[in-house]
């Protein structure tokens, strides 16, 4: 696992905000994710309903609770990574800066 945090252009912070998701082409319907780290390049989120790698999602994070100034985050990315964690939850890695295809 270390050798993917080498592969990181920017570093992580940690962060429990509930996220929303779906993939912008409709073949998701709307699913629900808690984010545990983000950067300006990516973030990984766990969920029981992970969209397959390659897929372009829409992402809307939550405010932070502890900022009055906080406001919701939405993004784009492309999931890199799907990873099962067990219980029925999986980790998703989602890339925010990605090119078009």
């Amino acid at each position: 696992m270390a050798h993917e945090k080498d592969r990181r252009a920017s570093v992580r912070s940690g962060t429990a905000r509930q996220a929303m998701f779906l993939a912008v082409d409709g073949s998701t319907l709307l699913q629900a994710g808690a984010v545990l780290d983000l950067s300006r390049d990516g973030l990984s989120l766990v969920t029981r309903q992970p969209p397959t790698a390659g897929t372009i999602v829409e992402i809307e994070i939550t405010a932070r609770e502890d900022a009055q100034q906080s406001q919701p985050i939405i993004t784009r990315g492309r999931v890199v990574r799907v990873d099962e964690i067990g219980d029925g939850e999986y980790i998703v890695g989602v890339k925010l800066r990605f090119r078009p295809q």
